[in-house]
């Protein structure tokens, strides 16, 4: 038997359905590794999280309502997200910069818009792990200084700080990167 829509699985995953479960994994782990990826140093760690934030959905299932598949998305995320929070929180030491002056942030999206997705994630991995952290936290899952300062146990000051220094390494290195561009193509 296969299982064809999205609430179809979910209703069988709560009834304990392996085959459901598998089949509900399957078509989200790719996704959810990356995301969790994005913010950790390797794939041994991410592949950690993975699994502990499938756990979680597995046992929080019967909690979920499905309304539509936009929403389940967004509730795996958001399990996936706090388990690589708590993981980082657990097993790495982050220098968190905090100035308590205020800082402004310019818009850098023009110039992340015409990179491909697969080079920004590349050059997002890049980033240390604090600017990583909150840059991840606020471009990406959307969340506003305030949330990122409570989630990390920091203030809104010290992630506005970290995301303009993340901005600031990958201006840096998207104008190297551009300047091996060019000299490859006139070479």
């Amino acid at each position: 038997m296969i299982l064809q829509t999205l609430e179809n699985i979910i209703q069988q995953c709560k009834k304990g359905r392996n085959k459901a479960q598998n089949e509900l994994y399957q078509r989200f782990a790719t996704p959810m590794f990356r995301l969790c990826f994005r913010y950790l140093e390797n794939e041994e760690e991410a592949e950690e999280v993975l699994v502990n934030g499938f756990l979680k959905v597995f046992q929080n299932l019967n909690r979920f309502d499905y309304q539509h598949e936009a929403g389940f998305i967004a509730w795996v995320k958001k399990i996936m997200c706090n388990e690589t929070l708590m993981f980082i929180r657990k097993n790495k030491k982050i220098y968190w910069e905090d100035i308590e002056e205020r800082v402004e942030l310019e818009s850098d999206e023009d110039t992340l818009q015409h990179l491909l997705a697969e080079d920004i994630y590349k050059l997002i991995l890049e980033l240390p792990l604090g600017y990583r952290t909150v840059f991840n936290l606020y471009v990406i899952e959307g969340y506003n200084h305030k949330e990122i300062g409570e989630k990390l146990n920091i203030s809104s000051n010290t992630s506005k700080t970290q995301l303009k220094k993340a901005r600031d390494f990958l201006k840096k290195k998207l104008s190297e990167n551009e300047m091996e561009y060019e000299t490859a193509r006139h070479r």
